[in-house]
């Protein structure tokens, strides 16, 4: 770091406040200070995590207070990690007077959004099945299917929609028991929904048992199938 603190009319200063701004995972943002370097310097930390302020306190000097800013450091222990930027304000006080305002950014990505790869392992995320000429047992759509993400855990809901059905159309799940989920299926817009938190091996489980009974083969289908952690 090249911060810098002085004081031109004072030997000493009192204090500094750093100010955490645009904070998006509440509680979990926080500002510190190596602890050995303040203590070595006289300087005691609080930081409160609701407001987002460090304060820096201890009548000591400003190269003090410089070697302690120095090791301002800032964590986010949020799951997922909200993206955005976080911008941090520094000043220093000598019992009288504020210092300027000095302000450093923080950039966080944020985790990626989810991805539904219906291929499993193999190339590409998007499958192809022929439905049998002769008619017979409902075709599984995503027995390989693997659900990506880095954000969340868990998944909230899953939509599964033929974009061209017919109301012959049956879209189909096997519904494990016991882990709060629940499916419906409407006929008039081929759109299978599924809802209720559960872990993603719980919902993969779940889309690889999907089928489509078709009532007129001679059409094809498109269907599109996405999930939700509640956030993305």
């Amino acid at each position: 770091s090249t911060l810098t603190v002085s004081d031109a009319d004072n030997a000493t200063l009192a204090s500094a406040q750093i100010t955490l701004n645009g904070i998006l995972n509440p509680g979990l943002e926080i500002l510190s200070v190596d602890a050995t370097t303040a203590s070595s310097n006289g300087i005691t930390q609080t930081y409160n995590s609701s407001t987002g302020i460090l304060t820096l306190t201890g009548n000591v000097s400003a190269a003090s207070y410089q070697a302690v800013l120095r090791t301002l450091k800032y964590a986010n222990t949020g799951s997922p990690l909200k993206g955005g930027d976080r911008t941090i304000d520094v000043t220093v006080n000598d019992s009288q007077l504020n210092s300027n305002i000095a302000t450093a950014i923080v950039t966080i990505a944020g985790a990626p959004p989810p991805v539904i790869d219906l291929n499993g392992y193999g190339p590409g995320t998007t499958r192809s099945v022929t439905y049998p000429i002769v008619l017979g047992s409902p075709l599984p759509l995503a027995p390989n299917v693997i659900l990506y993400d880095l954000g969340s855990s868990t998944v909230t809901s899953a939509t599964v929609v033929i974009q061209q059905s017919l109301l012959t159309d049956t879209l189909a799940v096997k519904i494990p028991s016991g882990y709060g989920v629940t499916s419906s299926y409407n006929v008039f817009n081929g759109t299978l929904s599924i809802t209720g938190t559960a872990t993603r091996d719980v919902y993969t489980q779940i889309l690889r048992s999907l089928t489509l009974q078709a009532g007129v083969q001679l059409l094809d289908r498109a269907i599109s199938i996405s999930f939700s952690n509640g956030t993305t």
